[in-house]
């Protein structure tokens, strides 16, 4: 086209723009669908920014004539790739312990291509994160299931494996995937679970940490839904005073004769 351009640009301006129209409809309108169809997936597989920038304004430039909705093409495109890529990573049994690992990738190649390739496109946006979720949720349970466990396994690390940085980065985009899943209420199950068996068998990283997490979680669902998960930190911290005390007033007493005493305040987890 650029050569195209280069040839007429010796003529008068009104002829030049209608050569120009001509030029657009025959080497880049009447092409979309091939365009879209030999290598779109790739440059999102690969992430090339700048070239899908490149395609983006073409679009544009195909989208100011009548009867072309060449956005609307870029984003079913964009659309059907987020919908396939999603449903490799969700589908697949026995993937299951690198699905959430895996959609927090993707999430964050869907938020760089949104962003800086389709110059935040409201639309394309739009269409591919609702394209997201629905996929997603195709398999009921799972996810939730599965956000929760990766919760319990960066709460459990903490900072001996990630840094403070990587664990504010880690929770906020969980909490992002969070919001996608339908099944909070199986989420609400596993991650109770969870908490519990951290704190009978001491395996929390860091308290601040968990109040971290429950304060996320309170934002997005309520204070319902963290009621008691917040009651079995005051239950531990309840037990643990009553134990000090016990302590203080038997070793004070002579009682315990040497003897150590630990009361748990949950029935162990199963």
């Amino acid at each position: 086209m650029s050569l195209e351009s280069e040839r007429i640009s010796c003529l008068h301006p009104s002829t030049r723009r209608a050569l120009s129209v001509v030029l657009e409809k025959n080497l880049l309108v009447s092409h979309l669908s091939s365009i879209l169809a030999k290598g779109f997936d790739q440059l999102c597989d690969e992430t090339r920014v700048e070239d899908l920038k490149l395609l983006y304004r073409l679009f544009g430039v195909a989208d100011l004539h009548d009867g072309c909705d060449a956005y609307s093409m870029l984003r079913d495109s964009f659309g059907e790739y987020v919908r396939e890529k999603v449903d490799q990573i969700v589908s697949n049994p026995e993937q299951d312990d690198a699905m959430v690992p895996n959609l927090l990738d993707f999430m964050d190649r869907r938020k760089v291509l949104c962003e800086e390739a389709f110059a935040n496109n409201e639309a394309i946006e739009d269409f591919s994160k609702q394209t997201m979720e629905k996929q997603i949720n195709k398999r009921q349970n799972k996810p939730a299931e599965y956000v929760a466990k990766h919760i319990d396994h960066i709460l459990k690390a903490g900072n001996k494996k990630y840094s403070e940085d990587e664990l504010t980065s880690t929770l906020d985009k969980l909490i992002v995937l969070f919001r996608c899943i339908q099944g909070k209420d199986i989420f609400e199950a596993f991650y109770e679970r969870d908490l519990a068996k951290r704190l009978f068998f001491d395996r929390s990283a860091s308290r601040d940490l968990e109040n971290n997490m429950i304060s996320k979680l309170k934002v997005e669902c309520g204070a319902s839904f963290t009621r008691k998960l917040e009651g079995m930190f005051k239950d531990v911290d309840l037990s643990t005073d009553i134990m000090h005390s016990f302590r203080e007033n038997r070793r004070s007493s002579g009682a315990l004769g040497g003897i150590d005493l630990k009361v748990d305040p949950f029935v162990k987890p199963a």
